[in-house]
């Protein structure tokens, strides 16, 4: 019998029978689970627990009744917070932040304590801690935290909502979208083309990630119309990042990833402006392209990072990896990553499907798809190993 640990927003909504104790006894079990597992994961910044009882004891109609959720301090906004709040959503956290977004290794995974999770907002939904975390996307963080711990995860677009989020299933993110935005998800019947690429270099695939580009495009090819994309979208895909990249404000890094991204916009803006010019056109002409390529009915599938989740002290071999979320990100198109298994490490496999501006409709139909074919959010289990193994 599942556990309201596992349950999704619209379980929790209709479990909770309209009772404020109902819903306090959920929330006290993701506090239970919180609290569980902080010593190995340390995510926490400030628990909300007073305060988290008394929302619960006071009822509130709409989707999100009962789901608990948690934010890092600077994602804390009305905007944020308010609309799901009114939904019957419930903060029991703060988590904490990544203050450099390109640093990817500051918090463990919950599905193997040896590699990064990539944010902690991702490893409180993983570990079922919390039904939905809030997450605003810097540098495709929020895609690629997604992608390391298993969770669904929704990057909407900008004019919608500057706040992402981190989910259980395709349909909380649908949920949670509609109540933050205030768009309604009309049920399209619309047939979806489905496009793929084909060529990742400089990045090279690995097996297993190249397994589940072939598993998800087997089972779509039966289901729509698929076609590939054969230019190399990622060939300067770093360059032109880095070229959109503001840089912070007395910014030191440790790290390969910071310290290539500083050298590479030291070069562009101040040794060679016009390279920077002319690397802002060619990503103009990209984003351009692929919103006229997708349209109004059609997503690109892509993973969101080349390799298995990496380990602590693997982040000095491939510090450019993280390019295949970010670029998205910087091309400001919205995005869901979806789970889709794991490697013989026991950490989570995924896929990110992206859409033209304002078309989440289409990344829902092709995610809740993906869903119920593959194994989709499972809670974070690391001693268990009946999963499917995508070596």
């Amino acid at each position: 019998m599942l556990s309201p640990l596992d349950f999704n927003t619209a379980n929790l909504a209709s479990h909770s029978n309209n009772n404020p104790k109902r819903v306090l006894a959920f929330i006290e079990e993701h506090i239970e689970r919180l609290n569980r597992v902080e010593p190995t994961l340390n995510i926490m910044h400030t628990p909300r627990y007073d305060e988290a009882r008394m929302c619960a004891q006071v009822y509130r109609e709409g989707p999100l009744r009962g789901s608990s959720f948690v934010i890092a301090p600077e994602d804390i906004h009305p905007e944020s917070i308010h609309p799901l709040i009114d939904n019957g959503a419930i903060p029991i956290a703060e988590v904490k932040t990544n203050h450099d977004p390109l640093n990817i290794f500051n918090f463990n995974n919950p599905w193997n304590l040896h590699h990064t999770a990539g944010s902690s907002a991702a490893a409180a939904v993983s570990s079922g801690a919390a039904v939905f975390s809030i997450c605003s996307d810097q540098h495709g963080s929020l895609i690629l935290s997604a992608n390391f711990c298993g969770t669904f995860a929704l990057r909407p677009t900008s004019t919608a909502s500057r706040y992402g989020w981190h989910a259980r299933s395709v349909d909380d993110l649908a949920s949670i979208f509609s109540c933050a935005s205030g768009q309604p998800i009309e049920p399209d019947p619309s047939p979806i083309s489905v496009w793929y690429m084909t060529d990742f270099s400089p990045y090279t695939l690995e097996k297993p990630v190249r397994n589940i580009m072939h598993d998800a495009l087997s089972f779509l090819q039966q289901q729509s119309l698929c076609f590939p994309i054969e230019t190399p979208l990622f060939s300067q895909a770093f360059s032109i990042w880095t070229s959109n990249w503001t840089q912070p404000k007395d910014y030191l890094p440790k790290h390969p990833t910071g310290l290539m991204a500083q050298m590479m916009h030291e070069r562009i803006h101040k040794l060679n402006p016009a390279l920077g010019k002319q690397l802002a056109l060619i990503r103009d002409d990209i984003r351009e392209g692929l919103i006229q390529l997708l349209g109004t009915d059609g997503v690109l599938i892509c993973p969101a990072y080349p390799r298995c989740v990496p380990q602590h002290t693997s982040g000095n071999q491939t510090p450019m990896d993280f390019i295949l979320s970010a670029f998205f990100c910087d091309l400001d198109l919205p995005a869901l990553q979806v789970p889709m298994g794991f490697c013989t490490a026991g950490t989570p496999l995924g896929l990110q499907i992206i859409a033209s501006p304002n078309q989440e409709k289409n990344l829902f139909v092709i995610g809740k798809m993906m869903e119920a074919e593959f194994k989709g959010w499972t809670r974070s289990q690391p001693f268990l190993i009946n999963m499917p193994f995508n070596p």
